[in-house]
C-alpha cells in the first residue's frame, strides 16, 4: 500500500493520476478521492502521528476499503485537533458509511461536520447525496440547494 503525502506524492501527482484515470468507470470516485487527499494535505502537512493515519485512512478509502478507512478515522477523532481538521475527518468518514450504505451513519457524521463548520459545501453536497440515496427529495433538494448557495 502507498501512503500519499506520507512519501511525497503530492496532492498535484494524484490529481493528475485521476485526470489520466477519466476513462475509467470509477473516475467520479477517483475525482473525489483526490480532491478529499487534496484538502487533507493541506489540513496535515508532514503527515506525522495522526496526520498519518488520516493518510492511511484516506488511502484505504481510495482502494474502496471502507472498512478499514473507518476504522482508522475512529481513532483519529478521539484525538484532539482543530476544528477544521475533525470537521473534514468525520465528512470523509461519513463518505465511507455513505459507500457502505450504511446512511444514518453517514448523516450523522455529515450534521457533525456542519455543525463545526457551517458553511462548507462539500459537507452539504455529501449530505444531499445521502438524503437522495434514502429517498428523502425534499431534503436533498434543500441541502443541494444550499450547498449552491456557498461561493467556491
Amino acid at each position: 500500500m502507498v501512503i500519499v503525502g506520507a512519501i511525497g506524492f503530492s496532492p498535484w501527482y494524484v490529481a493528475k493520476k485521476a485526470r489520466e484515470a477519466a476513462d475509467s468507470p470509477n473516475a467520479e470516485v477517483i475525482f473525489k478521492n483526490a480532491r478529499a487527499l487534496g484538502r487533507s494535505h493541506m489540513l496535515h502537512p508532514g503527515a506525522t502521528g495522526v496526520s498519518s493515519k488520516v493518510q492511511v485512512a484516506l488511502q484505504y478509502r481510495m482502494e474502496g476499503k471502507y472498512e478499514d478507512s473507518i476504522r482508522e478515522f475512529n481513532d483519529v477523532l478521539v484525538h484532539p485537533q482543530s476544528v477544521e481538521k475533525r470537521a473534514l475527518n468525520l465528512l470523509v468518514r461519513g463518505d465511507c458509511f455513505l459507500n457502505l450504505g450504511q446512511y444514518d451513519k453517514a448523516l450523522d457524521d455529515f450534521n457533525k461536520s456542519i455543525e463545526l463548520v457551517p458553511n462548507d459545501r462539500d459537507a452539504y453536497m455529501e449530505r444531499a447525496t445521502a438524503y437522495f440515496r434514502m429517498g428523502k427529495k425534499d431534503l436533498y433538494a434543500r441541502d443541494l440547494l444550499k450547498a449552491r448557495s456557498f461561493n467556491r
